[in-house]
């Protein structure tokens, strides 16, 4: 197996606003408890998405370095979802809740080429909700019906996958041991351990 370039993101603490924000008109609570967190991906959210690409947002980082786009997005709750995004030569994740409008994230260079069926390019933690959230993520071949990650604690966590990419979050600090892609039959086609 070839090596797999790992490049840990460090996720500060997001920075907490204190009013709530109105967004598509409906008001959203100031944080999210993270209660409703699923081990399995829901629907993208358009305001989610227009929240982390807006100038506003430390997902894009530095505003001057041109506009970024939205790789994947990986929503868990209601109101808080994990990005992967790519500039012209930046590439990054970070985490966005409505309620709060905060958002927290890091980028660094663009991956090289994927030489294997699934790539880790983003490994990381930050603050959500008031807790401690992971993130893992990267690029994946055609072809993968699924991408799963193994937690160390023997739970599994579903990622959403599209663009050529995958991504996922859970709410807490368990170790993922294990990424595996799945084909249309449920069949193992690669399996990555992660880098501790």
């Amino acid at each position: 197996m070839s090596a797999i370039a790992v490049r840990l993101l460090a996720i500060g603490s997001m920075a907490v606003l204190t009013t709530a924000c109105a967004i598509a008109g409906v008001q959203h609570p100031a944080a999210d408890n993270l209660a409703t967190w699923s081990d399995h991906p829901l629907p993208p959210d358009a305001a989610l998405a227009a929240t982390a690409v807006s100038n506003q947002s430390s997902c894009i980082g530095d505003p001057n370095r041109g506009p970024v786009r939205v790789l994947i997005q990986d929503r868990r709750t209601p109101f808080t979802a994990a990005f992967l995004f790519a500039g012209q030569t930046s590439f990054g994740s970070c985490f966005v809740t409505t309620g709060s409008g905060s958002t927290s994230g890091g980028s660094g260079p663009l991956p090289g080429p994927l030489t294997a069926g699934l790539a880790i390019d983003e490994n990381g933690s930050g603050g959500v909700g008031g807790g401690t959230a992971r993130m893992l993520g990267g690029r994946v071949a055609n072809g993968a019906a699924q991408v799963v990650i193994e937690l160390a604690d023997g739970r599994s966590v579903f990622a959403s996958i599209g663009n050529g990419y995958w991504l996922a979050w859970w709410p807490d600090t368990s170790v993922a041991r294990r990424v595996v892609a799945k084909d249309q039959s449920g069949s193992d086609t690669t399996a990555v351990e992660v880098p501790q």
